[in-house]
């Protein structure tokens, strides 16, 4: 499993107390753009909590945003993403 690695590699080069943030968009709006079909893990908040609890990081916090964006089209679309900091 290569993102629990990843997150304990990282770990492991941190100083004690450090911080860390993982940021990413949500599953539901990923889905939604059609390059996400060719082999993308797509996360939401409880895969990525899961994901963490599987390493020694705490979660400090979880903050849930909405930011709007123009497609190519010029399209407005909303696009909910999540920042959870981490800490050791």
């Amino acid at each position: 499993n290569e993102p629990v690695k990843v997150l304990m590699e990282i770990y492991r080069v941190m100083k004690p107390a450090g911080v860390f943030a993982i940021n990413f968009a949500q599953q539901k709006s990923m889905e939604l753009l059609p390059f996400t079909k060719f082999d993308f893990e797509l996360y939401d908040t409880k895969k990525a909590e899961k994901l963490v609890k599987q390493t020694p990081f705490e979660i400090a916090d979880i903050e849930n945003h909405v930011e709007v964006l123009k497609t190519k089209a010029g399209e407005s679309i909303q696009r909910e993403f999540t920042i959870i900091r981490l800490k050791k």
